[in-house]
């Protein structure tokens, strides 16, 4: 019962649908929907929906990049340091 309602949770999340006013900025590139939020004065990165770290959403921005995706206008960009010389 607790898997039903952690994925009833995170769908409402990623759906920007909470009664505690969260709101998810999010936006895709290629085959990806990438978010991000601050909720309760924590940082929240998504991929498709799925909760990841800040690495691994970081790592992702780096690679739209290189994929010819705008990242400067994607949501929690400037939470992550990245190298747009190449």
């Amino acid at each position: 019962m607790s898997i039903a309602l952690v994925t009833l949770l995170l769908s409402m999340i990623f759906l920007g649908i909470s009664a505690s006013g969260f709101v998810l900025d999010s936006k895709d590139c290629a085959d990806d929907r990438i978010g991000y939020s601050v909720h309760s004065g924590q940082e929240l990165f998504f991929i498709n929906g799925d909760l990841v770290d800040k690495s691994l959403f970081c790592n992702a921005l780096q690679s739209y990049y290189i994929n010819h995706c705008s990242v400067e206008e994607f949501p929690g960009f400037s939470h992550c340091w990245l190298d747009l010389s190449q």
